[in-house]
């Protein structure tokens, strides 16, 4: 049935279906629930650092390497 319906309405019943299972994590046991939560943040933080370090354009010439996205960043400068 899932595979039918648009992304959009799949991806909200995948969501309220995380957020249910995390509330009943957390009501069971308050320091797991959290220490996922936290880690969750921690992975999402790095994640998005990373992806503001790393991330090129699409290179001009066949073969050849785009540019960096975010270059203006201290640690864009520092790779460049």
């Amino acid at each position: 049935m899932l595979k039918r319906a648009p992304t959009w309405i799949s991806g909200a019943i995948s969501f309220v279906t995380a957020v249910i299972g995390f509330i009943l994590l957390i009501r069971g046991n308050i320091r797991l629930g959290i220490t996922v939560l936290v880690a969750l943040v921690v992975v999402f933080i790095l994640g998005g650092c990373l992806y503001l370090t790393f991330a090129r354009t699409e290179p001009l010439v066949a073969g050849g390497r785009g540019v960096y996205r975010f270059e203006n960043t201290v640690l864009g400068q520092w790779l460049a």
